[in-house]
C-alpha cells in the first residue's frame, strides 16, 4: 500500500513543476490573445480597405462616364457643322445649277 503514495518531497516538486507549466502556458495564453486581437483589428482595417476600393471604383466609372460625354460633345458638334456646311454647299451648287438652266432657257 505504500507504493500507492509519493512522499511530500516528491508533492512538492511536481507541484512546482505544475505551477512553472501553468505558468508558461497563461504567458503562450496571452501572447495569442494579443495576435487574436491584432489579426481582428486587421481584418476590420482589410474590410475598410475593401469599402474605400468599390467606392474608388464607383467614383472612378462614374468619372469616365462624365469623360466620354465631354470628349464626345466636340464629336457630335463638328457632325452638326459638316452638315450644315455640306447642305450649304449642296444648296448653292443645286442653286448654281438652277440659275444655269434658267439662264439657257
Amino acid at each position: 500500500m505504500e507504493d500507492q503514495y509519493i512522499t511530500r518531497p516528491e508533492f512538492e516538486q511536481y507541484s512546482q513543476r505544475m505551477d512553472e507549466y501553468n505558468k508558461r502556458q497563461d504567458g503562450r495564453l496571452k501572447d495569442i490573445d494579443a495576435k487574436v486581437e491584432k489579426i481582428g483589428g486587421m481584418a476590420i482595417q482589410i474590410q475598410r480597405l475593401a469599402d474605400n476600393t468599390d467606392m474608388m471604383l464607383k467614383e472612378q466609372k462614374s468619372a469616365s462616364e462624365r469623360l466620354k460625354a465631354i470628349e464626345d460633345e466636340p464629336k457630335e458638334t463638328i457632325k452638326t457643322v459638316r452638315a450644315a456646311v455640306l447642305s450649304a454647299i449642296g444648296g448653292a451648287v443645286a442653286a448654281a445649277i438652277v440659275a444655269a438652266i434658267l439662264a439657257f432657257i
